[in-house]
């Protein structure tokens, strides 16, 4: 009579294994890719526009060189454009400077992520 041999633990469990090894790897470089993606510099249309609006106001070029200097860069992060486009138009139109004259698509859409606090701060 023969004794059924028990399977290895590699036979019996390996396809999980390598699912889960796949499936760590691939969240992985999801992860690496959008962290690269995020931390890149926005497109030369956006940064122009920043740029721009924030040397046509005492405070926006404040505002944006602390940026740099907190950030140890000379552009602006993917990340981090909805708050400095925000931020730099707030202060710039605050200071009596029209953004739409510099793109009135960009000065639309920055308005719309100005925070509440930010806009009767400045009132």
């Amino acid at each position: 009579m023969d004794i059924p041999r028990k399977k290895s633990f590699f036979r019996e469990w390996g396809w999980v294994i390598a699912f889960a090894m796949f499936a760590g790897l691939a969240i992985g470089g999801f992860r690496l890719w959008t962290e690269h993606k995020a931390n890149a510099p926005v497109l030369e249309g956006y940064q122009k526009y920043v740029d721009e609006v924030a040397s046509s106001s005492l405070r926006g070029t404040t505002f944006l060189n602390a940026y740099y200097i907190k950030f140890d860069r000379r552009t602006v992060a993917s990340k981090d454009f909805q708050l400095v486009c925000a931020a730099v138009t707030a202060f710039a139109e605050h200071d009596g400077f029209d953004a739409e004259r510099v793109s009135a698509d960009l000065a639309k859409l920055c308005r719309i992520f100005i925070p509440q606090d930010m806009k009767s701060a400045l009132q």
